[in-house]
């Protein structure tokens, strides 16, 4: 998911200086992409709602600060 995520951003940005250079850069060209930065968004979105939970379950970080190891640390 992450590697989804990744590339789907890079590629549509990469992309765009082609698309200026061919004069199709437009208000046309990025609802037509808008799709696709969706997907790569949701994909990002989508691993980091998985590290939580894996974050909340199988490392035991629960409660308000289950995201932050440094407030968990049992010195």
């Amino acid at each position: 998911m992450l590697y989804f995520g990744y590339v789907g951003f890079v590629g549509h940005f990469a992309m765009r200086p082609r698309a200026a250079g061919r004069g199709e850069a437009g208000a046309n060209w990025a609802a037509r992409r808008a799709a696709f930065l969706l997907a790569a968004g949701g994909a990002l979105d989508a691993r980091h709602h998985a590290g939580q939970l894996w974050a909340y379950y199988v490392l035991g970080w629960g409660g308000f600060w289950f995201w932050d190891p440094v407030e968990n640390a049992v010195v």
